[in-house]
C-alpha cells in the first residue's frame, strides 16, 4: 500500500510537470496567451475583454505550502479549470495578485454565522455516528471490531473536518466585483465582476429555514455557470445580491 501511494504521488508530480512544462503567460495586445507542455506544446489565447472573473483553488496539500492555482473565468470558454489557467501552481500571493490585475478583489471575506458552523460539524459527524452504530451491532454478532474502530475514528475526525469546512466559507461584495468561497479538500474562491451575473438562485431547506440560513448561487455566463455562497445568513441575502449585481437584484428583498 505504501509503495502504491508513493508511485501514485510520483506519477502525479511527473504528469503535472510534463503537461505544464515551460508554462508562460504573456499579454499580447488585448489577449493573454498561455503556452505549456514538454511533449506536446499547447497554446491557449484568452481575450481579456471576455474575462469576467477568476478563481483561486487551494488543495489540502497546497495550503500546507501556501500554494494555489489561478484560473480565468471567460465567457464562452468551457473547462475553465484547465483551458483558462493563469497559473497552474505557484505561491498563493502571486496567484492572487495575478487575478487582481484582471478583476479587483472586493476585500476581506465576511464569515458566515455560527449556525453554519454547527451545520458543517453535524454533517461531518453523521457518517461517523452511522458507522459507529453499525459497528456496535456487528461486533458482538460477527466480531467485526474494525467497523466500530473505524466509526470512532470518523467521529473524532469529524469535528476538525467540520471546523475546516466552516472556515472555508465566506463572501464579499464591494465596488465592481464580489467573491464567494467554499470547499475543504479543494478550497475555491471565485471573484467575479458584477456585470457577469445574469441571475440569482436562493435555496432554503427546512433545516436552513429553522437556522436562519440560505444557500445563494450567482448564475453567470462564464466558468461553470454558477458560484455558490453556502449557508450564509438569510438576512444578508438581499443586501449581498443587491451589492453584487445591478438594481434588478433588489427583487430578492423580502416584501
Amino acid at each position: 500500500l505504501g509503495a502504491a501511494v508513493v508511485v501514485l504521488v510520483a506519477g502525479s508530480v511527473v504528469g503535472a510537470a510534463v503537461v505544464n512544462w515551460g508554462f508562460r503567460l504573456t499579454r499580447r495586445g488585448g489577449s493573454l496567451v498561455a503556452a505549456r507542455g514538454l511533449v506536446t506544446r499547447r497554446h491557449t489565447e484568452l481575450e481579456i475583454d471576455r474575462i469576467r472573473g477568476w478563481t483561486l483553488s487551494e488543495g489540502l496539500g497546497m495550503r500546507w505550502v501556501r500554494a494555489a492555482r489561478a484560473s480565468a473565468l471567460v465567457t464562452g470558454l468551457g473547462d475553465a479549470a484547465r483551458r483558462g489557467q493563469l497559473l497552474p501552481l505557484g505561491p498563493r500571493e502571486e496567484a492572487r495578485s495575478l487575478g487582481v490585475r484582471l478583476v479587483p478583489d472586493p476585500g476581506p471575506l465576511l464569515p458566515h454565522p455560527p449556525a453554519a458552523r454547527r451545520r458543517r460539524i453535524v454533517r461531518a459527524l453523521v457518517g461517523g455516528f452511522l458507522v459507529t452504530a453499525a459497528g456496535a451491532v456487528v461486533t458482538p454478532l460477527l466480531g467485526w471490531w474494525w467497523v466500530l474502530a473505524l466509526g470512532v475514528v470518523l467521529v473524532v475526525l469529524g469535528v476538525p473536518i467540520g471546523l475546516g469546512r466552516y472556515a472555508a466559507l465566506g463572501h464579499a461584495a464591494r465596488g465592481s466585483s464580489f467573491a464567494v468561497r467554499s470547499g475543504w479538500l479543494v478550497r475555491e474562491e471565485a471573484v467575479l465582476q458584477r456585470r457577469a451575473v445574469v441571475g440569482w438562485q436562493v435555496q432554503q431547506s427546512p433545516f436552513q429555514r429553522r437556522a436562519g440560513l440560505a444557500t445563494v448561487t450567482a448564475c453567470v455566463g462564464a466558468g461553470r455557470g454558477g458560484y455558490v455562497a453556502v449557508d450564509m445568513a438569510a438576512a444578508e441575502v438581499a443586501p449581498f445580491t443587491a451589492a453584487a449585481s445591478d438594481g434588478w437584484a433588489a427583487e430578492l428583498a423580502p416584501r
